[in-house]
């Protein structure tokens, strides 16, 4: 496998950190050369039309596949809701009638909140 092997060169890991007996590969090749040859066949090959147009449909569809995934789920959150709400109904219910016990107690002043909102 070729990695940097220093801050100038490209070459062998396996030979660069175990030494001849895992690889007897010892060149390297200076980055600038490695670095121009890939930036001349990426822009050569890349940065054309066609090339734009691919990466911009690309772009496009990870943005909808990440919004799709990250909008929360109406249907999965709307019962969770309606559960907070009844335990809310369940406490105002308890307060009123006045019973306040240790545990209701304990149970009203656990944090909720993430400190981003509910």
């Amino acid at each position: 496998m070729h990695f940097i092997v220093d801050p100038r060169h490209y070459g062998c890991s396996g030979w660069q950190y175990r030494g001849q007996s895992v690889c007897s590969n010892t060149i390297k090749v200076p980055r600038a050369i490695v670095e121009s040859v890939l930036f001349s066949a990426i822009q050569r090959d890349l940065f054309t039309e066609e090339g734009f147009m691919v990466f911009k449909q690309e772009a496009a569809r990870l943005l909808v596949e990440r919004r799709r995934t990250q909008t929360p789920n109406r249907e999965r959150l709307h019962p969770k809701l309606e559960e907070v709400e009844l335990e809310i109904a369940y406490i105002m219910k308890a307060i009123k009638a006045g019973i306040l016990t240790v545990s209701t107690k304990a149970e009203l002043e656990k944090p909720r909140w993430n400190g981003g909102g509910f």
